[in-house]
């Protein structure tokens, strides 16, 4: 078969399919402008010559209100390609595949609801050989997203993380490390936490009573605060002309801290602000590209999350332990097989 040049509208086609591709013929002619059985019949001839097809994620908003979700499934009894053809049938995989690592299948869910997309991890369960399901956490993304679109984080610059061994910390030190900052330096909040946040891409880890003693470290470039009070405070002065603070939280509960419109006036320095439900809710698609990207760094082992499992008995304790700040990573209650 000869194959048909590509014109114009085929290739405005092609793109709209790309950013949403389970979109109906009619949203497709109402994005593009065109008849939608004229777009049918292009597609089925693209098709037919093996010249397209549409695959990855449908677009947030056309398809569901619920985000999408990245498990990697624990395998246990069975071969990985076995596993992966009984879980073809489920309902809402937009994406399975097998990958290298500790856990060796992939997928991706995107169900119309938050309640259609528990039924479906539910479901993951019931598929013989799925041992454990690990949903690559919104911490992941967050990093990405904080460090590149709002702190803005270029090659060679310095920058400081606060809550360094924590769940998004962990993450932060990590993407730090990968947007290439020459030097990270992360903060703790006991010296016990130190070797913890270590393992997390950090140069240098100290607690957060040292950030105002002069000469503990250089002046940074970039800082994100996720505790606040005393910190947000100190963090400013430590930052040099141009540099960026983050605001993403309040873990210390400490009461607000004033910053001077003046003061970022006479001193060169910015004060920015996310949160990843508004961030994500005002702009879904680049939260997709940066959960696609955390993703695609799992897989490849350049981003470790640390998830310690408990048993749903003790959630009591685990509340207990995340309260007193005493938590490392992420705690995951395990909830029995009946």
């Amino acid at each position: 078969m000869t194959r048909p040049l590509l014109d114009e509208l085929d290739r405005r086609l092609v793109g709209a399919l790309h950013v949403a591709p389970r979109a109906t013929w009619d949203d497709i002619g109402g994005i593009l402008a065109a008849d939608a059985s004229t777009l049918k019949r292009r597609y089925d001839r693209l098709h037919k010559a093996r010249m397209v097809r549409a695959i990855g994620h449908a677009y947030w908003g056309m398809h569901s209100t619920a985000m999408p979700v990245h498990v990697f499934l624990d395998i246990t009894g069975e071969t990985p390609l076995t596993v992966l053809h009984r879980l073809r049938d489920l309902p809402h995989l937009q994406l399975l595949a097998q990958v290298s690592g500790h856990d060796p299948l992939y997928a991706v869910i995107h169900a119309p609801s938050e309640a259609a997309t528990s039924e479906a991890i539910d479901r993951l369960y019931s598929v013989p050989g799925v041992r454990r399901v690990n949903a690559l956490p919104a911490l992941s993304t967050t990093a990405f997203l904080v460090l590149d679109r709002v702190a803005r984080v270029e090659p060679g610059e310095r920058v400081l993380l606060h809550a360094a061994a924590g769940g998004v910390g962990s993450q932060l030190g990590q993407a730090a490390r990968l947007l290439g900052a020459e030097r990270v330096v992360g903060t703790v909040g006991s010296a016990a936490k130190v070797e913890t946040a270590k393992r997390f891409g950090y140069d240098e880890v100290i607690t957060r009573d040292r950030i105002a003693d002069a000469g503990e470290f250089d002046v940074v470039v970039v800082v994100v605060d996720v505790v606040g009070g005393p910190a947000r405070r100190a963090s400013l002065d430590r930052l040099a002309p141009m540099g960026r603070l983050v605001v993403m939280g309040n873990a210390s509960g400490a009461e607000d801290v004033g910053i001077p419109a003046n003061e970022l006036w006479f001193t060169n320095k910015t004060v920015s602000g996310f949160n990843l439900a508004a961030f994500s809710a005002a702009f879904p698609e680049e939260t997709r590209q940066a959960l696609r990207r955390a993703v695609a760094a799992a897989a490849a082992g350049d981003l470790r999350v640390e998830v310690e499992t408990l048993p749903l008995e003790q959630a009591v304790g685990a509340h207990r332990r995340i309260e007193s700040g005493t938590t490392t990573g992420k705690l995951v209650l395990e909830v029995a097989e009946e």
